[in-house]
Order: C-alpha cells, then structure tokens, then sequence
C-alpha cells in the first residue's frame, strides 16, 4: 500500500466520521426544535414590580466569594442580622443614600433581598 492509498483511505475514513457528526448533530438539532413553544402576545404581557438585578448579583457575588458570611457566622452573629446587614451593604455601595433611602430602594426598586436570599418571600427589609 502506498501513500497515496494511505491518504485516500484516512480521506475516505474522515468523510465517514464527518457524516455521522453532521447526522447526529442534525438529529439533536431537530430534537431541540420539537421542544413545546407557545405564542405569546407581548401587548398582553404587564410587569409587576420590576427591579435592578445585575449590581445586585455582582456585588452579592464578591460578598460571597470573600467569605464575609461566613466571617459573620463565626462572629456569632444571627442569620437574620447577616441578611439585614448584606443588604444594607450592597445596596449602599450601588446606591449610596441614607438608611431611609436604602430601606425604599431596596423594599421597591431593587433585587437585592432575592439576590441573597433566593426567596421572593422575603421583598422587604421589614420583614426581618
């Protein structure tokens, strides 16, 4: 066998293995499509309460990966007091303002509450 044979024999292998991606591809694609969709009339669609995420979930996250929950937690610190406290905090670097201004923004405007508690139980700061 010489190497030309070699070379059209790898050819003749790739183009195999080339279809068979492309059909398995083509058939997961097509599962995809089948998936359940549903029109929506987007004149329908009202917003309740809508609010700022991405300062929230960004400041949150730094105050998560520092470590300052846990720092809090070894103090003895309440849960409930954490909360307050990350709230407070965040929304005090995103917006700076007084307590009062802090306490609106959050209870109103914000994400802040959902962002560190992953509940939407908990939408005001008077809750705790």
């Amino acid at each position: 066998m010489s190497i030309c044979d070699i070379i059209l024999e790898m050819e003749k292998i790739a183009r195999g293995v080339a279809i068979k991606i492309f059909n398995k591809n083509s058939r997961e694609e097509k599962e995809l499509k089948s998936t359940d969709f549903q029109n929506v009339d987007i004149n329908s669609v009202k917003t309740m309460r809508p609010r700022s995420f991405g300062r929230e979930y960004l400041c949150n996250s730094i105050w998560k990966k520092l470590g300052i929950n846990n720092f809090l937690l070894q103090s003895r610190i309440s849960p409930n007091t954490i909360l307050l406290l990350a709230a407070l905090s965040l929304n005090r670097l995103i917006i700076p303002g007084s307590k009062r201004h802090t306490m609106e923004w959050t209870d109103n405007q914000s994400s802040t509450l959902y962002e560190i508690t992953c509940s939407p139980l908990h939408s005001s700061l008077n809750s705790y």
